[in-house]
């Protein structure tokens, strides 16, 4: 049975611990009570978690229901133990609880406006000056126990303000059913405080307690799911995010055929199939999913005086139909996450994935058509050339490939003026300093450059390792190659293959043949034709007129370069040179800092390669011949988006310093604008 199928059948038992719960409350027995309240949190968190699933809500949102509901449910398993300590315990599970509750919240402090941030600030002090006092006056409480209920109370503040700026930002009245909720908990809560810190006798106040405290937890934590549930089916948002949410149970549903067809298209292993396509899929969904509701909201901007009365925002505009060239070298990644991220920004796209990986190719296809209306995502076939797809209009387009190809792709996007982001290449140099850690550079370098058999656009294209640490380096880099794969004379477990049969001739081609000399390979240099495989390779006593020097590389073979002085040899050669990314390895801050001011490129490191590309939180692209534009987390968001500038002004005040007649007006405009 699934998900929603159990909801659907199994959701009226959470009734049950609530009927019993009030039958022993209203009768006095202590028995009914003491069985039904441990088990009656939990139920209530199950049923809000099936609200949600047949809803089909998932991600953080969900999850903190669920955490805030079982940790009340720990604080009530903390009251009934008798003690002052257990009391303290209980009021911090339900203080967590809140904490996790306010999470849940669409970011109640983020306003809008003048009017908007000050009705939020005056309401939020009169709340928290009202629980203060209120407290301070029915409990007389001192000492830990008293900071305790005031802080446990101004929870209660935060939340009730929350909701109610929840309910004004997002025009969604069931955030106004969970400030009722959270109203009703407190006085819930004011009656159990009455019973333990005073002697005021209330008639039946078990029942009344727990009969307005289950009320509370059902209008709080229902409101919420239902408000999710709401969200996700009636709004903008809501159909980005289920969007979103179609790729990744796409990916789910083909993640083992995924493997297999990497497997058949480059002999890509399992390991770097999840680590490099499906699984970092996976974490950008969920980072983009997590954020996209923030991502859309309008931004304020400051408005200039002599615009005043006014106000200024920026807003999110899809652009409409874009264009999704994919690469060859990660086939599903480099496709599916503009797509997510142009998707999110409310576009619609046409995807072209690589004609060189075929298994993988088909298999997205396949994927996107079960998952999308073409009129959402049209994916293009093989039958299709670039030269035909890019005749038509769209209004974007994002390219990742080779810089020969970027070239005709923006001359064809010039005739129809279309925007267009590059994800081009290059050679990103790797630069290890006399400081470094030599063992720990050569570990890195290793794995960057022969993930993916160095088929991977941000991968160590070359070394320049300072001459002094040279012998060193090569001797260190020999013991790593063999710690991480092996016998290489063929191939090792778990090493890529080169996708075709060109681009092994032509990166096989790279490797001198010569054993003594310039350009002395010192690690691998074995081939096997009939599979396409290539040793990881290290090529020693480089000059800058090898032929591994004079283009990217894009396979398993690392050049190796010497240099003595880092300014003339390194950083005055490399100014100009852009590469994608670039890869430093130092101890020492003035070094660094030379290297990363010195030479202008897309993105990198320091002490580590490629793993730039894993933060969601920054920007991934090139400059000059790498590439143009940008993307990854809010990035990708603002690339697939047009950002339209609004000013509104005021209708009730209509003075304006720039309509004539300009007469004594010129003065004063001069004053303004200095």
């Amino acid at each position: 049975m699934d998900s929603k199928a159990f909801s659907k059948k199994y959701s009226w038992l959470f009734l049950i611990p609530v009927i019993v719960n009030l039958i022993g409350q209203y009768t006095g027995n202590s028995a009914f009570t003491t069985v039904s309240k441990p088990i009656l949190m939990p139920l209530l968190a199950l049923t809000a978690w099936l609200v949600m699933t047949i809803g089909g809500v998932r991600g953080r949102r969900k999850t903190t229901i669920v955490l805030a509901l079982l940790f009340g449910a720990l604080g009530d398993i903390l009251l009934m133990v008798h003690g002052t300590s257990w009391f303290l315990a209980g009021m911090l599970a339900f203080l967590v609880g809140h904490i996790f509750y306010y999470s849940t919240l669409p970011r109640p402090w983020k306003t809008r406006g003048f009017w908007e941030t000050a009705f939020s600030l005056i309401l939020l002090a009169a709340l928290l000056i009202f629980v203060v006092s209120e407290v301070r006056k029915l409990f007389h409480v001192e000492g830990a126990m008293g900071w305790a209920l005031t802080l446990y109370a101004c929870a209660f503040a935060f939340l009730i303000h929350g909701c109610i700026m929840a309910a004004m930002i997002r025009r969604r009245p069931l955030f106004l059913l969970a400030a009722l909720g959270f109203t009703i908990f407190a006085f819930s809560d004011v009656l159990v405080g009455l019973g333990v810190f005073t002697d005021i006798k209330i008639p039946k106040r078990g029942f009344i307690v727990m009969g307005t405290y289950i009320l509370a937890q059902m209008l709080v934590s229902l409101s919420l799911a239902w408000e999710l549930v709401d969200e996700l089916k009636n709004t903008e948002y809501g159909r980005r995010l289920r969007r979103l949410y179609a790729i990744q149970d796409g990916l789910k549903a083909h993640e083992s055929e995924f493997t297999e067809a990497f497997d058949k298209d480059f002999g890509k292993g399992e390991f770097e199939t999840y680590t490099t396509e499906t699984g970092y899929l996976y974490n950008s969904i969920r980072h983009t999913a997590n954020h996209l509701w923030d991502w859309m909201q309008p931004a304020a901007a400051k408005t200039p005086f002599v615009l005043w009365p006014a106000k200024s925002l920026i807003l999110s505009e899809p652009y409409g139909k874009v264009l999704i060239i994919g690469p060859f070298n990660y086939p599903l990644h480099l496709a599916v996450a503009p797509l997510a991220a142009a998707l999110a920004a409310g576009n619609t796209a046409v995807v072209k994935p690589s004609r060189q990986t075929p298994h993988v190719s088909a298999l997205i296809k396949s994927m996107l058509e079960e998952s999308f209306p073409p009129e959402v995502v049209e994916v293009v076939d093989d039958s299709v050339s670039n030269e035909e797809l890019l005749a038509k209009e769209y209004d974007y387009i994002f390219f990742t490939g080779s810089p020969k190809v970027g070239k005709i792709v923006m001359e064809a996007a010039s005739k129809h003026l279309t925007p267009v982001t590059l994800e081009l290449g290059g050679k990103s140099p790797a630069i290890v300093c006399p400081s470094a850690d030599v063992r720990l550079a050569c570990e890195r370098i290793a794995k960057g450059k022969f993930l993916n058999a160095g088929q991977t656009c941000v991968a160590p294209d070359y070394v320049l390792v300072h001459g002094s640490i040279h012998d060193a380096f090569i001797k260190t880099m020999k013991e790593v190659v063999n710690d991480y794969f092996g016998d290489i004379s063929s191939r090792p477990a778990g090493m890529t293959l080169m996708a075709t049969r060109r681009h092994f001739d032509r990166v096989a081609g790279l490797i001198p043949a010569d054993a003594e000399g310039a350009g002395r390979v010192v690690i691998g240099g074995n081939t096997d034709p009939s599979i396409n495989y290539i040793a990881p390779t290290v090529i020693d006593n480089c000059s800058w007129e090898e032929p591994a020097m004079q283009e990217e590389i894009f396979g398993p073979v690392l050049p190796v370069l010497t240099y003595d002085d880092l300014q003339s040899e390194v950083i005055d050669k490399l100014h100009d040179s852009r590469p994608l990314s670039l890869y430093v390895f130092t101890r020492k801050c003035k070094e660094k800092k030379a290297i990363l001011e010195g030479i202008r490129f897309g993105g990198g490191c320091v002490n580590e390669t490629i793993m730039h590309l894993g933060n969601e939180n920054m920007p991934f692209g090139g400059i000059g011949e790498s590439g143009m534009g940008a993307y990854h987390g809010r990035t990708g968001f603002d690339t697939f988006s047009h950002k339209k500038s609004i000013l509104y002004k005021s209708s009730w005040l209509t003075f304006d310093f720039l309509k004539p007649p300009y007469s004594n007006k010129l003065r004063l405009i001069r004053k303004i604008y200095k």
